[in-house]
């Protein structure tokens, strides 16, 4: 991997933002009065207030995005991630057979674990008294 997990974390976290804020005009779902710039915004609008009928649409962006960066990495790569994460939040022994988890479902964990974070930032996101 080359460089420590939390940094891997943060520096992916922060590709999700770039590439949710650079998405184009045309795939914000509030109106032009809403005050809200751009698609990342409006997720954090969502996540910090009322959900809308568009939550899960937000939801859907943002997971494909975290699926991206996760679908590039190598299984040794997951692997590493995915044993970090287990050891640190999952230290049942009862909670995962390791003979029976697969890369797929390790990725798939690592892009579900990548995806509360970037909630996580986005309820923390300051939106400037909205």
């Amino acid at each position: 991997m080359g460089y420590p997990i939390n940094k891997w974390y943060k520096d992916s976290i922060e590709k999700v933002v770039e590439e949710i804020k650079n998405l184009p005009e045309s795939s914000r779902l509030s109106g032009d009065d809403s005050g809200l710039d751009d698609v990342w915004k409006e997720y954090c609008n969502q996540i910090q207030g009322e959900h809308s009928p568009f939550y899960g649409l937000y939801e859907e962006i943002v997971q494909k995005c975290c699926d991206d960066i996760v679908r590039k990495l190598t299984d040794a790569e997951v692997e590493v991630l995915w044993e970090e994460r287990n050891v640190l939040y999952c230290q049942d022994d009862d909670y995962h057979d390791e003979q029976e988890i697969g890369i797929g479902w390790k990725r798939n964990d690592v892009a579900v674990n990548l995806f509360r974070q970037v909630d996580e930032k986005a309820a923390n996101e300051d939106l400037g008294g909205r």
